[in-house]
């Protein structure tokens, strides 16, 4: 978190890991991640290029569907429920997308679970 933010000039909120798809998520404050990103990609291709990881920036907001749109793209609706004593968020996606958004093996879906887990306290996430 440090080099991040060194390098950006930026807050770093949270970082997240995944050793599978070997990516850096790095979570920054609101109207943060232009800056972050840098012109053309060009800070998150330093950042690639000095971890040797994939790197994504991803804008927190304290609006939960606004922070699950800047985490997602193609989204559609959200829907939030609760279920045995837990938050439960149904999200729809653009069907072509769905694919993508996903990941293989729904590897995506498991790392927007954690991600929103340690922001929101959300129990599940159902991607349709």
């Amino acid at each position: 978190m440090q080099l991040f933010e060194l390098v950006t000039d930026v807050d770093c909120l949270d970082c997240y890991w995944d050793k599978e798809t070997d990516t850096i998520f790095f979570v920054v404050p609101e109207g943060m991640a232009k800056r972050a990103i840098g012109k053309e990609g060009w800070i998150v291709n330093v950042l690639r290029n000095k971890l040797g990881k994939n790197v994504r920036i991803i804008e927190h907001s304290s609006n939960l569907e606004k922070f699950v749109r800047n985490m997602i793209s193609y989204v559609k609706n959200i829907e939030e429920k609760s279920i045995d004593g837990g938050k439960v968020i149904y999200i729809n996606v653009e069907k072509f997308a769905r694919p993508r958004v996903l990941g293989r093996n729904r590897r995506n879906e498991v790392i927007y679970k954690r991600i929103l887990g340690r922001h929101f306290n959300i129990k599940d996430i159902i991607i349709k």
